[in-house]
């Protein structure tokens, strides 16, 4: 499969990383001669599942970048956010045989980790929809 038309899912959560990413993202799909089709925000990372299922159903989409931040908390909540959701993509991506890309950051990451991050884990969730095959 050639992947030419892509949807985003971006948790906005933590609102300036998500802008990084974002924007990251846009430049790495049109330097990868990829069309961004559509382009959702959600509240938080376990919101994502939801709007990347509904943009597989897209038959004008042929991939998805999910992409947040979840950081390290007083309790474990992290790490099962970061989990559930990581689990729905990979089934989601299974179920409609369309890749799924994870530039989740996180879990048991800081604040200031995860800044240094932003860039690097858009542009690779990008790159790995390039190239994919079939």
């Amino acid at each position: 499969m050639m992947i030419k038309q892509i949807g985003i899912v971006i948790a906005r959560f933590h609102a300036s990383f998500a802008d990084v990413m974002l924007e990251s993202a846009k430049k790495t799909a049109e330097t990868e001669g990829l069309k961004i089709r559509k382009i959702i925000s959600v509240a938080g990372v376990f919101d994502i599942p939801l709007q990347v299922q509904g943009l597989l159903k897209d038959k004008g989409i042929d991939g998805v970048a999910a992409l947040g931040v979840v950081v390290q908390g007083v309790s474990d909540h992290d790490i099962l956010v970061t989990r559930e959701c990581s689990r729905a993509l990979v089934d989601l991506s299974l179920r409609f045989e369309k890749p799924v890309t994870i530039g989740i950051i996180g879990p048991r990451i800081t604040m200031r980790e995860a800044e240094k991050r932003l860039q690097s884990y858009a542009q690779r969730a990008i790159l790995a929809l390039n190239s994919t095959v079939e």
